[in-house]
């Protein structure tokens, strides 16, 4: 206990001074707690970072071998590509000859037409009614 009062605005000093000083600590208690709870969510947020490299390196691991399958894709889609395309060339090599035995025959009933006409102009003085036309049906190259 204080015995020596003084003077009368010392008290009033001394007790302003501890009204602050009390107002000081709850101010430094609240940034104290505030500032723990802070570093309780940093903390969190590590812990969660800290599996995040792992996850990572799994995903990387993930697409490398996604990426290995597209090429082995393409490579195979590719093989067969080239296979269709051997097999397109084998079929128009076995059918040169029905080709080029079509247009023999085309240039055959040309002939034909043409003799049948002068030989009925010489025999009969007349020309032939149109003949039937031989319509063979159309072959196309498939990969030409």
């Amino acid at each position: 206990m204080v015995t020596d009062t003084g003077t009368p605005g010392r008290l009033r000093r001394l007790t302003k001074a501890a009204i602050h000083a009390d107002s000081a600590i709850m101010q430094a208690d609240g940034l104290a707690t505030t500032a723990t709870q802070i570093l309780d969510d940093i903390a969190d947020i590590v812990d969660r970072l800290d599996v995040t490299p792992d996850r990572l390196d799994q995903l990387i691991v993930d697409c490398r071998r996604e990426v290995a399958g597209i090429g082995n894709t393409r490579r195979e889609v590719h093989a067969v590509v080239e296979s269709v395309q051997r097999m397109v060339d084998l079929v128009e090599w076995m059918l040169t000859p029905a080709f080029v035995a079509r247009e023999q025959l085309d240039r055959a009933v040309g002939v034909l037409t043409e003799f049948r006409h002068s030989l009925r102009m010489k025999l009969i003085g007349s020309p032939l009614p149109p003949a039937p036309q031989v319509e063979l049906a159309e072959v196309h190259l498939l990969a030409g």
